[in-house]
């Protein structure tokens, strides 16, 4: 049992929905791979974390897959990355 003052820290990995461009063994960030929390679950995201005391969102974590060879496709993560973000603030969820 966690004590009443105690928080959990976590990180939330978040698929972006970002084709790599690579392999489709090494994709992880596709909306059909199976690798994190979809954009568009978020809402139902943020309702839960507001009822969880015990814990407390120190990051966020996103993976598109391996042997990247365009730049671009990390452009467009951090463009999504920004995007998600102003999701968190304008929910008032503090990471």
């Amino acid at each position: 049992m966690i004590p009443p003052d105690e928080k959990i820290n976590l990180f939330l990995r978040i698929n972006p929905n970002i084709d790599p461009d690579t392999h489709k063994y090494l994709t992880t960030g596709v909306e059909h791979n199976k690798f994190g929390i979809l954009i568009q679950r978020l809402p139902q995201v943020f309702k839960t974390l507001k009822t969880c005391s015990h814990i407390k969102i120190i990051g966020i974590h996103f993976h598109i897959g391996s042997q990247i060879l365009d730049l671009e496709n990390f452009k467009s993560l951090a463009k999504k990355v920004n995007f998600i973000l102003g999701k968190f603030k304008k929910n008032k969820i503090e990471i």
